[in-house]
Order: structure tokens, then C-alpha cells, then sequence
């Protein structure tokens, strides 16, 4: 497997516009090239909890 030099996390209304973002679909290639997942998480728990932390840093 090739190893990318790098991973741009810039997903959803910056470099991409959407209608409706999906953060999902931009979790499931990183995790692609992810070396290790230790709790063996899917893109959708990611996802998850990535929202859950977005609510607490806006309330």
C-alpha cells in the first residue's frame, strides 16, 4: 500500500460546497488510510462523536 504524504481535512463548505453536508462520507476515506483503529470504530461513529463534540464547543 502506498502511504500518502499527507491528509487534508477540509471537508464541508470551505474547499467543497454542498447542499447538505455528510460528514460521514468525508470520515470514511480517512479512515482508510488510517495505520491504526484501535476500538475498530466505523465512519458513522466517528462521526458521531465529532458531533457531539461540536454541539458542546457551540452551546
Amino acid at each position: 500500500m502506498k502511504t500518502p504524504k499527507m491528509v487534508l481535512f477540509d471537508y464541508g463548505q470551505t474547499l467543497i460546497a454542498e447542499q447538505k453536508f455528510d460528514g460521514v462520507k468525508g470520515t470514511e476515506p480517512v479512515l482508510q488510510y488510517a495505520t491504526r483503529n484501535k476500538y475498530h470504530l466505523s465512519a458513522a461513529q466517528v462521526q458521531a462523536k465529532a458531533n457531539e463534540i461540536h454541539q458542546e464547543y457551540m452551546e
